[in-house]
Formats: C-alpha cells, structure tokens, sequence
C-alpha cells in the first residue's frame, strides 16, 4: 500500500528566500490565491527564524556546473547545472526548524541523501507547510511538473514508493506553477 497525503487546499505554503528577496510577484495571497490559502514570502537570512512545528518543505538548490556525484549507496550520478528541488519531511524533535537548519549546513557527517548534493549546491528558497504531512503529495506534483528532470531515481525516497524527493529544473518553477500542478495531481480542481 502506497502512503497517502491529507488534500492540500487547505495547506499554508511559505517561502522563505534565504539571504536575498527574489521577484515573487506571481505569488497571491488571502482571498486572491487561487486556493484561498495564505502564501507568505518572507526574506531569512538565518535559520533561527524557521518555523519549530512539525511540517513538509521543498528546498530549493542551485548548481552552476555540471557534478559528477557519488551519494552514498544509491549511487553515482550526473547532477546538471540548475535548479534542485528536495521534497522532505520533518516531524521529529525540533520540527522543520532543526531538519532545515541540518539541511542548511554544508559541513558534517552524510545522512541524508541530500547531504551529498548540498557539498555543491547552494540553498536558495524553502518553501514549506507546517503541520502538514503531504511530502509524497509534494514530490509527485514537483516531478511531473513541466521541463523536470530526475537526475537520480529514488534521492531522498528509500523509505517510501515515490520515484524521487528531488527533482532538476534549469530553471525553477514558480509557486504558483507548483500549487496548480499540485491541485491537479490530488483531484481539487474537480471539487
């Protein structure tokens, strides 16, 4: 049995853009979000401002070069200049706080799948749900999200049916793009 994700209209997505405001002009909020849900763009220069609840996030990567990579038993694989996104979940001690602060450091011991990659590439965005459990949900939407590319099958996904928790773009897909594919994917634009 596959696992299954809560709907999402009623998730609250934030993004939180780390060091650096980007144009986020195509995100809506309140009443004029297409789900009515409130999506909040907030500048973070550190991570002692993240959310402690429990929750799902997407971290957002870049790479400037092409990297040959070796990630621990999955493998060796080609990771392509551009854009990463990671689908993961955090619902242990500490909540999104403490995993996104872990995914932030660059230095340390190898974990996750996702420490590998971080050697190379540069976090940009966190966009997140707190008190969520829809991380499945995120990485079927973000993998069939148009131009994605899954560079390495099963990153981030050893301990669930998903194809992969990371997904390559060459360029990074907007929120609402995400938020509409995501619709899609779990049935709520038939509602």
């Amino acid at each position: 049995m596959s696992k299954r994700c809560m709907p999402t209209s009623h998730v609250c997505l934030r993004n939180v853009a780390l060091g650096f405001v980007q144009d986020e002009s195509h995100v809506m909020t309140g009443a004029n979000s297409p789900d009515r849900s409130p999506i909040i763009a907030v500048h973070h220069a550190g991570a002692t401002s993240l959310p402690r609840a429990p929750g799902t996030y997407l971290l957002w990567m870049h790479q400037t070069d092409d990297v040959h990579l070796r990630v621990g038993k999955l493998g060796a694989f080609l990771f392509p200049a551009g854009d990463y996104g990671y689908v993961g979940s955090a619902f242990g001690p500490g909540g999104l706080s403490a995993r996104l602060s872990r995914h932030l450091r660059t230095t340390g011991k190898h974990h996750w799948h996702i420490d590998w990659l971080r050697t190379v590439a540069s976090v940009t965005h966190i966009w997140l749900a707190e008190n969520e459990r829809v991380e499945h949900d995120w990485a079927t939407a973000l993998a069939h999200l148009p131009d994605s590319h899954i560079p390495a099958p099963r990153f981030g996904a050893s301990d669930c049916r998903c194809a992969t928790h990371l997904v390559h773009f060459t360029k990074r897909p907007t929120l609402l793009a995400f938020q509409e594919q995501l619709r899609k994917e779990t049935g709520e634009l038939n509602e």
